[in-house]
């Protein structure tokens, strides 16, 4: 699994991350602590792999250094492309213990985010300081390290605020600006837009981290075990029986109600899918059989053949 996607799996995992606060649902215990096993033996592979890679361009010839620039590459992009995920996992596992909803996630989550900020140092100070880099493949580096940033950025946008919100933003005013944004046009608060918000910034960072991103994975095994155990962070009623995410109004029928026989008023679950479409909420106008006959249609005695 190619670092790349990530991407998507931070960006999906922002906006499924409300419907986890509003219906006060804990992530299961073990996969909160596979979580953090998971990222601990990936940061001791990037360990390994930079600190090799630093000790091997100090020994050899200036023309050699560049294919060992192009093996690192890889594990420096792999720590770029799937910093968003980290980061939004900590801030969702704070506001979690915040609420008083989790109180487990949050250590884990920053645990792992340190030793990812840790890693990102040392790419960074091998793309600054290491010999041997061409100004082409430097370039590169810096243009998905900023594209990522900004994505991270307006990925933050969908949490609440935070104090402390500039350990998981790169550019705090911008994720506030962006925030504010979402809350002037009142896509935070519909499923619709948000949905829409949610496919147009994957598609941003899809299309401006491509091309710049290497097709080789530097550990796909690994961010294949993250992805399978993020997605068991979220609890089983999040999907319906196809392992599609539920939809808000798709989580009311499996929320336990406060009502014993269920004859209360109709949950949001029973509202037409087409509700959004109506203005106000409304829904439309159900057909009721009328007590009298219909005039322009005759009784069956008073019709003549």
């Amino acid at each position: 699994m190619h670092a790349q996607q990530l991407i998507s799996l931070a960006n999906t995992y922002a906006h499924m991350a409300a419907l986890q606060r509003v219906h006060r649902q804990p992530s299961p215990r073990e996969a909160s602590q596979s979580y953090w096993l998971t990222n601990r033996f990936r940061h001791e592979y990037w360990s390994g792999r930079l600190a090799a890679h630093r000790a091997a361009i100090q020994g050899i010839a200036i023309g050699q250094r560049h294919a060992r620039w192009l093996d690192i590459v890889p594990v420096i992009e792999e720590i770029l492309l799937s910093e968003p995920l980290t980061r939004v996992v900590a801030l969702h596992g704070k506001i979690m213990e915040r609420e008083q909803i989790d109180d487990e996630l949050a250590p884990l989550a920053h645990s792992v985010l340190t030793a990812h900020l840790e890693a990102r140092h040392r790419c960074l100070h091998l793309i600054v300081f290491g010999s041997g880099l061409s100004p082409a493949l430097a370039v590169r580096l810096n243009r998905l390290r900023r594209n990522v940033e900004l994505f991270n950025d307006q990925l933050m946008a969908s949490l609440p605020t935070l104090a402390g919100g500039d350990l998981y933003s790169f550019d705090q005013p911008a994720s506030d600006r962006a925030r504010d944004e979402l809350a002037s046009t009142h896509l935070d608060s519909n499923p619709v837009g948000r949905r829409v918000h949610e496919r147009a910034l994957f598609h941003w960072s899809l299309q401006n981290t491509s091309l710049d991103a290497d097709p080789r994975a530097a550990n796909g095994r690994l961010n294949q075990r993250l992805s399978e155990t993020v997605l068991e962070m979220w609890p089983q009623a999040s999907f319906d029986g196809l392992g599609v995410a539920r939809s808000p109004r798709g989580l009311w029928p499996c929320v336990d109600s406060s009502e014993s026989d269920g004859a209360g008023e109709s949950s949001p679950s029973t509202a037409s899918p087409l509700s959004v479409l109506q203005p106000n909420g409304l829904q439309p106008n159900k057909l009721q059989p009328s007590a009298e006959p219909r005039r322009d249609v005759p009784a069956a005695a008073d019709r003549r053949w």
